[in-house]
């Protein structure tokens, strides 16, 4: 199938989503599937006689492409869409609220600081203190139930063995890791500590380091968040549902709404501990029509570290700036107020105008036309707000730049209120939680059942859940340039801005997907060869200038290519997923590489497609026409796909 003349994003059936989805074999018959010993379907004829609507659901073990076993829940008969597999009344739950009511209120009003994070009550040290008293209670505990079927297997990065973590070969992953095993004994030590001082109220031989971790493991793994509730929820048997790219989804039941067919509020489970980042909701819409895979629940947004910054102490030795640099000391002020350079696209761009301004004046005897050099940066931040409100979902341009602050946590430890646990705190609003299935599924009998956690790359959930998925659509690899490799400022501009005042940031990072092609890379690259004399600031942002994309391109497929260095090709690590010697840790670590080089060979590709593409309009033909199949690098059944992927970059062509 040729396009037309005109660009035409192909149908959802041609989306990404769809053909990752196809390669999971999800809603299928698992014949390996063996269900659990009758000590769990006990536990859930418990619930059912506690008001628990379970339907069509047993607890049952799985396997893993090696054979390593793992539990969740088996569907027993064919399921429809929409098809309720699940209602769990509320007065069932499990939540901070009960923490912050109990017998232990006395701890936390009198040690506030010690269970505040920042801004907000730190949830998971409260349900943690009150999880171990409850279970210290053993069968007198309202929540014996709940808490004795909790298992002790559950795993998060920061729990395994360090010299396992190399084996992700992901030195930010690494990094984010320690920190959190780092903060884990601190807030140990630092709970225990106030916990001596009540021994009237609480056992403080169940506060072990190992009752701790295991837990801080299941807040992590099998907690519902306070983003869809105003507390933190365990809920029974719902616990149990595994995480895959799945519609289907939970909806509250309002008390004076009972009817399930009623307005239903959707909810995700969504659940971020260390270091809290910002999140989204989960929307349930049918994956073939949601092609927007903003990711921002954990690590799409890469916060800046402090290393990040170009250190002043590095420029003193260079010698003195060109004395023509004083004369633009107002439009330099005129640059610190208009850009947030913290936003290292801005910094690029205010230093290359700087430098234009520069060279007009050498050549028209110091005579420029300031208004006109405003006229552009202001140009230029217009185009760039554009691009990041659609490309991250954000209001403007500054609350783009925020994200990318570094923030000094260690210095800045504000005081908790005073009546933070002795506030009034309300009861929830509704009857019972409903999970269904989504509107275009259908379970086969002996399936697994899933349940999405949220928008989770693996980078997350690996982190998170200690595990993660093959061909996840949310995943991504994380591109790191450094701008020092690519010349884009010289050092005495550098400590110009720096004696202004303006904290420079030395490294940019891109994430690249299995779903679009990054546009903000796109923009970004074509600045870095930007030029005032021959580009126009629009080409910064469309793909209008066909010289000016070629280059661009050319630079990314480097910086992509020389991203990663794995010890195992993809093939290797494929293989690898078979291999029964392998123990849980190296197989999702195996998974981890597989996906990353997956990512990075994708978007090789997509890139070296619209490079051929943007060669053809550079020849003359029109954007339906170039378009066309590129027979090097995709066959029939991928070329359509791919022109999904890239429609939203594609469709700007003039």
């Amino acid at each position: 199938m040729e396009p037309s003349p005109l660009i035409t994003k192909p149908g959802p059936h041609h989306s990404m989503s769809k053909y990752l989805r196809s390669l999971k074999n999800l809603k299928k018959r698992d014949d390996k599937a063996i269900p659990l010993p009758l000590k769990q379907h006990d536990l859930f004829e418990f619930y059912k006689s506690q008001g628990v609507v379970i339907n069509k659901l047993m607890p049952a073990r799985f396997f893993l492409k090696n054979g390593l076993p793992y539990e969740g829940l088996l569907v027993t008969d064919d399921l429809s869409p929409n098809e309720t597999l699940l209602k769990v009344p509320r007065s069932l739950f499990l939540t901070s609220r009960h923490a912050y009511l109990s017998e232990l209120q006395k701890i936390f009003q009198e040690n506030s600081e010690k269970f505040w994070y920042y801004d907000e009550i730190e949830e998971y040290m409260v349900l943690t203190v009150f999880l171990l008293h409850e279970y210290g209670k053993g069968q007198n505990s309202k929540f014996f139930k709940l808490i004795s079927n909790l298992p002790k297997d559950q795993d998060v990065l920061a729990m395994w063995p360090s010299n396992h973590l190399d084996l992700f070969e992901d030195e930010d992953l690494k990094k984010r890791v320690l920190w959190r095993k780092d903060d884990l004994s601190k807030d140990y030590n630092k709970i225990k500590e106030v916990l001596m001082k009540y021994p009237d109220l609480f056992d403080i031989s169940l506060f072990t380091f190992e009752n701790y971790c295991w837990i801080y493991c299941l807040f992590i793994n099998r907690c519902f968040g306070k983003n869809s509730f105003g507390y933190v929820h365990m809920i029974p048997v719902a616990e149990l549902l595994n995480h895959e790219c799945s519609e289907t989804f939970c909806t509250k039941i309002p008390k004076e709404n009972k009817a399930e067919g009623g307005k239903n509020e959707n909810i995700s489970k969504e659940t971020e501990v260390i270091p809290k980042e910002e999140t989204i909701k989960y929307k349930n819409e049918a994956e073939t029509l949601n092609e927007d895979t903003t990711d921002q629940s954990s690590e799409e947004v890469q916060s800046v570290y402090p290393e990040d910054y170009y250190d002043l102490d590095l420029l003193e030795s260079f010698e003195g700036l060109n004395e023509t640099l004083n004369y633009n000391k107002d439009f330099i002020d005129f640059l610190k107020k208009t850009f947030e350079f913290d936003d290292i696209t801005s910094l690029l761009f205010a230093y290359k105008i700087l430098n234009y301004s520069l060279e007009q004046a050498k050549k028209q005897g110091f005579l420029v036309d300031f208004l006109d050099l405003k006229n552009k940066s202001l140009l230029f931040l217009n185009n760039l707000e554009i691009l990041y409100k659609s490309f991250f979902h954000l209001k403007s341009y500054k609350e783009y730049a925020e994200l990318f602050k570094y923030f000094d946590y260690e210095n800045y430890i504000p005081e908790p209120p005073k009546d933070l646990f002795s506030q009034e705190f309300k009861e929830e609003e509704f009857e019972a939680m409903v999970f269904q299935t989504g509107k275009r599924e259908f379970y086969e009998k002996n399936a697994q059942v899933y349940f999405s956690y949220g928008r989770k790359s693996n980078h997350t959930l690996i982190h998170n859940y200690g595990m993660c998925v093959e061909y996840n659509k949310f995943s991504s690899v994380l591109l790191k340039l450094d701008c020092g490799d690519y010349h884009c400022f010289e050092e005495k501009t550098l400590k110009e801005l720096v004696e202004k005042g303006v904290k420079l940031v030395r490294f940019k990072r891109f994430k690249i997907k299995y779903t679009k092609l990054n546009n903000e890379m796109m923009s970004f690259f074509k600045l870095l060869v930007f030029d005032f004399n021959e580009n126009s600031i629009e080409a910064i942002f469309k793909p209008i200038d066909w010289d000016l994309e070629i280059m661009a391109v050319d630079g990314i497929l480097d910086l992509i290519g020389n991203c990663y260095e794995s010890k195992h090709n993809l093939k290797e690590n494929e293989e690898m997923l078979y291999d029964k010697k392998l123990g849980y840790h190296e197989y999702f670590a195996a998974i981890y590489r597989a996906e990353r080089l997956r990512i990075i060979e994708y978007q090789m590709k997509l890139f070296n497609i619209y490079k051929e593409i943007v060669k053809r309009r550079k020849k003359g033909e029109s954007a339906g026409e170039s378009v066309r199949r590129v027979e090097e690098f995709e066959n029939e059944e991928e070329f359509l796909r791919n022109r999904h992927v890239m429609f939203d970059y594609l469709k700007m062509m003039i």
